[in-house]
């Protein structure tokens, strides 16, 4: 049996002082985990709480024509106002983004660096479905894949339960709009979940859902009831708890995880799958069965309790890190590394109480330089972005990277971080996407 080693650290605590930024406005708005600079009625949090207590500040100038913070944190403009963006997939020179619209309902976005502006971009058919959206990815910029989480069955139609999975291509010249095709995967039983779509390349896809991973083998744009594109790649056959598939992550084809969950009344313990090599087998990571107690230890196999649901990246070969959700332990981060012994071990962090945030998503191209999305615990619990660095080391830090714009404070919650590297990093939510270039 594999040794199973657990490590926990207290991150030192670092706070960045923003100072405030200068002139002119901003308008845009953010989803669940949102960053958004006020209405009117700015923050009120700084005239209410204890001065001790440890806050974001303003920063001395803002860059940009007043547009971007201290930290370079920069607002782009939205098509809509209300759009309220649910995920975020960047690129080297642009972006795609999925979200809702109170006027236009569910859309695709694409920002491109090169004209510095959002534009919809899929053709609409995802509003005639009892549907929600889950996720986007893109292998490149000129093919990008999306999830719905389908519930017709909600209202009376047949197989309704399931996942949709839309494909576009890049319109090629005269041509001016994107081809879309979809699939359709339908499940045998209606159990809460979270269809993902996600790869490695053009050539490489992989849907979750349904307690199945599926790989994509076949052209996607069939007619519904016609011939799956989608091949079975593993299968969850525990009859006794329902596996919930939060995702996938990875850094290269023979290096893939995914993960989930099981849960049972309020206990929940995670799954952690992971593939090696193109063609290689899947391992069972982490597992173990939920009581009303705690996780049940299965032999071999880790045992983390809570889940990671949709906060969790892989920052680099052999890591996986995630935002640890559970009853018991609150704020943690949580590392799975695979050690050169073969064996995985577990760390732990978590940013000091006096920051007074909510972790909520995760990005890092390094599992030594992370940045986190965390909703404020005072006024409406708007989104803040936090770093974190060498926090397995025992003297890490985290600090705030400041959204701070013309002296403004962000208002909202955020919903995803994500980026390329340090020097391209998204945060997206309600009304707003911040977009950072710089170190």
């Amino acid at each position: 049996m594999r040794a199973l080693f657990f490590r926990t650290t207290w991150a030192a605590i670092t706070l960045v002082v923003a100072a405030c930024a200068t002139s002119e406005s901003l308008v845009t708005e953010n989803d669940a985990g949102n960053n958004v600079i006020p209405d009117d009625a700015a923050a009120p949090e700084a005239a209410t709480r204890d001065a001790s207590v440890p806050i974001e500040a303003g920063a001395d100038g803002s860059a940009d024509g007043g547009r971007c913070s201290s930290d370079g944190w920069c607002l782009t403009p939205l098509v809509d106002d209300d759009f309220q963006f649910s995920d975020v997939w960047p690129l080297a020179d642009g972006a795609f983004a999925v979200g809702t619209s109170s006027t236009r309902g569910m859309k695709v976005l694409e920002w491109e660096d090169a004209t510095q502006s959002w534009t919809y971009i899929d053709d609409g058919t995802q509003n005639q479905l009892r549907a929600r959206l889950t996720n986007v990815w893109a292998p490149s910029k000129d093919e990008v894949y999306f999830t719905l989480l389908h519930v017709g069955i909600l209202y009376g139609e047949p197989n309704g339960y399931g996942a949709y999975v839309y494909h576009g291509k890049r319109p090629v010249p005269p041509g001016t709009k994107w081809t879309w095709a979809r699939s359709r995967v339908i499940c045998g039983t209606v159990k809460t979940m979270e269809p993902k779509v996600s790869g490695t390349s053009a050539d490489d896809v992989y849907l979750t859902s349904c307690e199945t991973i599926y790989r994509l083998t076949g052209a996607i744009d069939v007619p519904d009831g016609g011939a799956s594109p989608w091949t079975t790649e593993y299968v969850d056959e525990d009859p006794a708890t329902f596996l919930n598939f939060h995702g996938f992550a990875s850094t290269s084809p023979g290096d893939t995880w995914f993960v989930g969950s099981r849960a049972q009344g309020t206990t929940s313990c995670t799954v952690l799958l992971r593939k090696t090599g193109v063609d290689g087998g899947i391992e069972r990571v982490a597992d173990s069965t939920p009581l009303a107690d705690g996780c049940q230890e299965q032999p071999g196999r880790l045992t983390i309790n809570g889940d990671f649901r949709e906060s969790f990246v892989a920052p680099a070969k052999d890591r996986l890190v995630g935002v640890r959700y559970s009853r018991d332990v609150k704020n943690q981060v949580v590392r799975v590394a695979r050690e050169s012994d073969g064996h995985y071990s577990v760390d732990e962090s978590s940013p000091s109480p006096t920051f007074n945030v909510i972790l909520s998503r995760v990005w890092g191209h390094s599992d030594d330089d992370l940045w986190l999305v965390a909703q404020s615990s005072f006024g409406n619990n708007p989104g803040r972005v936090l770093r974190g660095r060498d926090l397995w080391s025992g003297t890490g830090t985290y600090e705030y990277s400041t959204l701070f714009i013309n002296e403004t404070p962000n208002t909202k919650p955020l919903s995803q971080i994500r980026g390329t590297s340090n020097n391209n990093l998204w945060a997206v939510g309600d009304g707003r996407a911040f977009h950072k270039t710089t170190p």
